[in-house]
């Protein structure tokens, strides 16, 4: 069997197929297992947004099928893309499953779509009946769900049997890791194709409003900002009891949502109770995000799981120097940088500490490598090369061709 080097594209011959598909019929695309668009909770939707409205731009007819609360009059139109709502079963164990089951029964009864796109790992337990009716299974995996503090037991056992079927079932299945990646490879022998999540690149208009700084009180550059989902495996409370061991009057700035594990946030506010400079301000969205990385002095993830996140891109994009625990998709954003240095073990707590010593003791140090950090996502994370790779992807699948990686490389150090 070929490796997965011989099998990938490199990104020269990516772009000049991608230019061919272009011209190609538009495609009849059906979105499931993300909770709908416009982003309002975690970085699938976000990442689903910037792809599909740019798919959408290029003439393909993309279907988004939505939890209600995005689509609360029924289907409608949003920038292009047609949000059809589903009805769920609403408790955490069935929540997932049951609108991806309504959602592909509604897709493959209209039967007039080209193919469906499958959105994290349990809605590939659905995805031999889309295979049985003839459609092309794509799949985006984000991370191993089933890995997830929030999955125990049976709920774990269900979402592996997920990806399973993902692996048989699935005509395309796209990573966004090398970590991810190399596990597809080494635990079932399936080519992947890497296509990470990307970032807008930064304009001034994005963080002008500086609305959430003056809610909250805040000054530029006088606080560390978290900001990402408040679940148990992004260690939210390492950072506290970490920032607890930092004397510097700038805040900590914890921004997150809490669904859905409100017991955890309840705890985290436990745990900070008695540090009047950390403050909770909430899920914030669109222009507020910008407002707060561009701002802070600083972006702290200390997760020990991730698939490849978002909320960090969009840090490093706005030039902010992150501190992160030591693990795969970190390192792989972070280590091609010349002058990175603030890595900490995942549940170090005290090494946590001493990089935020660090990164505090020395500002302008750190602000110069913000701006080289802020030049490689740019040359590296352009959603419009991610567009041209999913279009390409999406057509070779269609055609039916042998399994094989696509793959967006990373153009160098920093």
């Amino acid at each position: 069997m070929p490796t997965l080097a011989e099998q990938s594209l490199n990104t020269k011959e990516t772009n000049q197929s991608a230019g061919a598909a272009i011209r190609r019929r538009p495609l009849r695309i059906a979105v499931v297992g993300s909770r709908g668009i416009p982003s309002a909770y975690s970085g699938v939707e976000r990442a689903c947004e910037s792809l599909y409205l740019r798919l959408a731009e290029r003439g393909h007819h993309v279907t988004c099928y939505c939890r209600p609360e995005y689509a609360p009059d029924g289907p409608h139109m949003y920038r292009g893309v047609t949000l059809r709502p589903t009805r769920a079963i609403t408790t955490q164990a069935l929540d997932n499953l049951s609108s991806t089951f309504v959602a592909l029964g509604h897709a493959l009864r209209a039967g007039n779509f080209d193919l469906v796109h499958f959105h994290a790992i349990p809605a590939g337990f659905f995805a031999p009946l889309a295979r049985l009716r003839g459609f092309p299974v794509i799949s985006t995996i984000q991370g191993l769900d089933w890995r997830r503090a929030k999955w125990k037991g049976i709920g774990s056992v269900v979402i592996k049997q997920a990806e399973r079927f993902l692996v048989h079932e699935a005509r395309r299945m796209i990573v966004v890791s090398r970590e991810l990646q190399a596990y597809y490879r080494a635990q079932y022998g399936r080519i992947t194709s890497y296509v990470p999540n990307g970032v807008e690149l930064v304009q001034p208009a994005m963080y002008a409003d500086d609305t959430v700084l003056r809610t909250f009180e805040l000054q530029p550059r006088e606080y560390l900002l978290y900001l990402a989902r408040l679940v148990p495996e992004k260690r939210t409370h390492d950072l506290i009891q970490a920032f607890a061991q930092v004397r510097t009057d700038k805040k900590l700035i914890i921004a997150g949502d809490s669904s859905p594990t409100s017991s955890y946030v309840a705890e985290l506010k436990r745990l900070a109770a008695s540090d009047s400079r950390i403050m909770f301000i909430g899920f914030q969205r669109g222009d507020a995000v910008h407002t707060l990385f561009h701002n802070a002095s600083g972006y702290v993830l200390p997760s020990e799981l991730e698939g490849l996140p978002l909320s960090l891109l969009e840090a490093m994009s706005h030039g902010t120097t992150p501190i992160v625990s030591d693990i795969g998709p970190h390192r792989e954003l972070l280590s091609p940088i010349s002058g990175y240095n603030l890595f900490f073990k995942p549940h170090d707590v005290s090494g946590l500490a001493d990089c935020l010593h660090r990164l505090l003791a020395a500002p302008d140090h750190y602000n110069a490598l913000g701006r080289r950090i802020r030049q490689f996502v740019e040359q590296n994370f352009s959603w419009n090369a991610i567009t041209d790779l999913t279009e390409d992807l999406y057509y070779d699948a269609i055609e039916n061709g042998p399994d094989r990686a696509f793959d967006l490389s990373l153009g160098g150090r920093a």
